[in-house]
């Protein structure tokens, strides 16, 4: 994992850049393993040849039983990740499979890792000992992700999604989690209007909602 050195732009930018630099880290204390097959390809990120999504959390155990399978999403909208549950054991135990696809501008190239990590209840925690991720299941069935290394922070909302639907030819991936909109804005920038991109996540049900 390579990244340049000397960035210092703020949000997002300043994000990716401390994603960039844990990673780096990260590969240097929890390195790849040969898996022996080709890696598999989702929209540009890369999976171990091997990997395994758990369809079951093991019984007796207090993990919840919706945090097994797949999950697609991005760090502060644009750096892709996908997270694969693989494995948990009664005791809160869990293997997985943490990839992120490549962000040229920032030097950041795809890659996968396989991490330990550890359930209680509707969270996930895991990482290595530079960097650690944290999964929160919310009501609303998404997973929120949150990258923390020291003071620097990034999110993710990611979105289950079963592996082999995502490996079918020009099957779309919900990488944002969210609807796209465009904003209209007074702003003007040479001679021409501004508009802003925004994410919009709807709650689920027909509402009313506050």
């Amino acid at each position: 994992m390579k990244c340049k050195a000397g960035l210092q732009r703020k949000s997002p930018a300043a994000a990716l850049t401390a994603i960039c630099a844990a990673l780096s880290a990260l590969s240097g204390f929890d390195a790849r393993a040969d898996t022996g097959k080709p890696d598999i390809v989702i929209d540009g990120v890369l999976l171990p040849g091997d990997v395994a999504p758990l369809d079951r959390m093991p019984a007796g155990g207090a993990a919840d039983k919706r945090l097994t399978g797949t999950w697609v999403g991005s760090w502060g909208g644009g750096l892709k990740t996908i997270l694969v549950i693989e494995a948990a054991e009664p005791d809160g135990a869990a293997a997985v499979v943490y990839a992120i696809g490549a962000y040229p501008s920032w030097g950041i190239r795809r890659g996968w890792w396989r991490f330990a990590g550890r359930i209680e209840g509707t969270v996930l925690r895991t990482g290595g000992r530079i960097a650690k991720i944290t999964y929160e299941l919310a009501p609303s069935g998404k997973l929120l992700a949150t990258f923390a290394r020291k003071n620097q922070r990034s999110r993710a909302v990611l979105t289950r999604q079963s592996l082999a639907a995502l490996r079918r030819s020009g099957a779309p991936v919900p990488w944002t989690g969210g609807e796209r909109a465009f904003l209209k804005t007074v702003l003007t920038e040479n001679g021409k209007p501004v508009r802003l991109e925004a994410i919009v996540f709807r709650p689920a049900g027909a509402g009313p909602f506050p």
